[in-house]
């Protein structure tokens, strides 16, 4: 077995949303389903079958449940956006203070940093809070825009995968 690593990069963080939206998906279906049940329950009781009438009273109480489960989602979906992009935040912060040589791993002339191909996006830009995710490799993409020029850790960033891919970093504009 090897040693542990030194600075091991943090997992992406578990999201909300997906499980939200999976179960709001899943509220709208069962409610679908239960009102397809009125009819036929409301029949059976008016035609006086044994016990029809409860089971008419208790699809009514499960229509209902389902309604407020289907309300109170919607809020609960705007909350776990919220949180995610907030998780995300977080996690993206964690990945930038990782040591610089973590950073820039597997950073190539035709191949972008190890970390970019995680849900962080552009591990170069993505100490930016506004970051919007859009490539800044050295050689492919010709680095950061200028908007991320006063950011010191955009900067070191470019400039060790400038220094690791041989290429003279791009110079910074004044603005």
């Amino acid at each position: 077995m090897g040693r542990p690593e030194k600075h091991p990069v943090p997992a992406s963080p578990a999201l909300c949303t997906p499980q939200v939206s999976l179960r709001l998906a899943w509220c709208r279906r069962r409610l679908e389903a239960l009102q397809g049940e009125r009819a036929t329950l409301a029949l059976m009781s008016a035609l006086g079958k044994p016990r029809a009438d409860e089971r008419l009273a208790t699809l009514g109480r499960r229509i209902v449940a389902m309604e407020f489960e289907i309300s109170c989602s919607l809020k609960a979906a705007d909350m776990a956006s919220q949180r995610d992009r907030e998780a995300m935040a977080n996690w993206r912060a964690k990945l930038q203070n990782l040591p610089i040589e973590k950073v820039i791993a597997g950073v190539s002339r035709e191949n972008c940093c190890a970390l970019c191909a995680t849900p962080a996006g552009c591990i170069i830009t993505g100490s930016d809070p506004l970051s919007g995710g859009g490539c800044a490799h050295p050689v492919r993409e010709g680095g950061p825009g200028p908007q991320y020029q006063l950011n010191p850790r955009v900067q070191e960033i470019y400039w060790a995968a400038c220094a690791r891919l041989r290429v003279k970093p791009k110079a910074w504009t004044a603005s």
